[in-house]
């Protein structure tokens, strides 16, 4: 399930949330491993949490010119994954970043 925000005015203005209940598309050789079902191919900057759960992540569309930043997180109980997408204009990285850092998954 999934909720996108997009901003009236601007529609490369987006926010993106996804939950999902697929535990094998977040595992890696039977352990949860964040970095397997974020959705942008090119993703960079990939950077996994010391507790191995939650990875950031950078990336661009060709169809919109804002950047964009993720955070994913997997459960501890194999529940499935979350994931959060933020893409706004440059002048708002400040806004991006505090609703990155917002965001967790109680499963």
């Amino acid at each position: 399930m999934g909720w996108k925000f997009v901003n009236p005015q601007d529609a490369t203005q987006v926010i993106t949330i996804i939950r999902s209940s697929c535990v094998g598309c977040a595992m890696l050789n039977g352990s949860p491993d964040p970095k397997q079902p974020i959705p942008e191919k090119d993703a960079t900057n990939v950077t996994v949490s010391a507790n191995g759960l939650t990875a950031t992540y950078n990336f661009a569309q060709t169809d919109n010119p804002n950047p964009g930043m993720g955070i994913l997180t997997v459960s501890k109980n194999t529940s499935g994954y979350a994931y959060v997408q933020v893409q706004l204009p440059q002048a708002d990285a400040a806004t991006a970043t505090q609703i990155v850092n917002s965001f967790s998954l109680n499963a």
